[in-house]
Order: structure tokens, then C-alpha cells, then sequence
């Protein structure tokens, strides 16, 4: 379990970042009852609740990654834009790297 998530932090798999996902910006009742709910909870029971929570998170990025890269499929076209849009290039040391050295 150990090598898994240090592989998983040197990865290229992405992960939200948590306060900038849940908590900026208007967002809507339910997100209040949702943080009152895993407040209490992490009160009640805070193994158990940690425990879930990292859980979540981890399988979050994996399920995000393989969502984004497997499911939903872009077109052909779309799908190199999007790609060099986020800074992936073909090269293994990044989109730069051939410019670099060219």
C-alpha cells in the first residue's frame, strides 16, 4: 500500500485541490450540509472519518484520470488540442523539450 501511493505521488495523475474545489466561490445549501455531516462526523468517530476521507481523495485522482483518459473519449482533434492545452507533449520530457533542443 506504501509503494502504491508514493507511486501515486510521483505521478502525473492529478488531484483537486480541496479548498479550491470546495470552499471558494457561491456554492450551493447542499455543500453546507454536506461540511456540517463530515464535521460531526469527524467529531463523532475521527479514525473512521480520516480514514474514509483519505481513502476518497486517493481513489478520486485515479478515478478522475482514468474518467478523463479512457470514458470520455474527445475527438481526434480535440484530443491533441486538449493535450497540448494542459502542457503534455510527445516528448518524455515535456512540451519544451524539443524546442530546447531543436
Amino acid at each position: 500500500m506504501t509503494i502504491l501511493v508514493g507511486l501515486l505521488m510521483v505521478s502525473r495523475i492529478p488531484y483537486a485541490h480541496v479548498i479550491n474545489r470546495y470552499v471558494k466561490g457561491r456554492k450551493p445549501f447542499s455543500y453546507l450540509v454536506l461540511s456540517i455531516t463530515v464535521l460531526l462526523l469527524l467529531i463523532w468517530k475521527v479514525q473512521l472519518t480520516l480514514a474514509i476521507s483519505c481513502l476518497a481523495f486517493t481513489a478520486s485522482g485515479v478515478i478522475g484520470w482514468i474518467w478523463r483518459r479512457y470514458i470520455r473519449k474527445l475527438p481526434a482533434g480535440d484530443q491533441l488540442a486538449a493535450s497540448l492545452n494542459k502542457g503534455e507533449g510527445n516528448s518524455p520530457a515535456g512540451p519544451d523539450f524539443d524546442k530546447q533542443n531543436s
